[in-house]
């Protein structure tokens, strides 16, 4: 499976999102940014890639439209943010034309704001595209840092049953 993982919004938690599941689904993990993280492979035009592989990309369309059309899946991560959700809706324009197979996840959502995000969210989806919500937590930032997945980090006590482990559980089963 090749997953591409693209906003043209920054700081909607694509790099965070793509690493989470670069561990739990056993994906090579590569990116078109110069990052300082372990097992990252830099997209470069001769780069052979795995069958399984995600895509963390940063940047406008014309640099990774190719991967795009290659992905069997193309998750557009974004916040409730309304500038944020603009860019989602450019986004999800620009990627219709190329591929359609697009998920949308909501990173750093609130609880209380649950029903609020999928009325703003709405407006921008009209495919309706399957969505997830992720409640703003610092396990995927932990992940990082204790270079473990999010799955292992979940079934942590500090972790355990609490709404973002719910969530991210959903996100890892629409993969099996």
């Amino acid at each position: 499976m090749i997953i591409s993982v693209w906003n043209m919004k920054g700081g909607v938690g694509k790099t965070h999102l793509s690493l989470a599941l670069a561990k739990d689904l056993n994906l090579k993990y590569y990116t078109n940014e110069n990052n300082f993280l372990e097992d990252t492979i830099l997209l470069k035009d001769d780069t052979k890639i795995a069958d399984a592989a995600i895509f963390d990309f940063g940047g406008f369309v014309d640099k990774i439209a190719n991967y795009l059309k290659i992905s069997d899946l193309i998750i557009v991560p974004t916040t409730r943010d309304k500038l944020a959700l603009l860019k989602t809706y450019e986004t999800l324009k620009i990627i219709e034309s190329i591929n359609k197979n697009i998920i949308i996840v909501v990173t750093k959502n609130k609880n209380h704001f649950q029903d609020e995000t999928f009325k703003m969210l709405e407006k921008i989806n009209k495919n309706q595209y399957k969505t997830f919500l992720l409640n703003e937590s610092n396990i995927f930032q932990k992940s990082l840092e204790e270079n473990v997945s999010v799955w292992q980090l979940s079934c942590n006590f500090a972790y355990k049953n609490k709404t973002i482990t719910v969530q991210y559980k959903e996100l890892l089963d629409f993969f099996n």
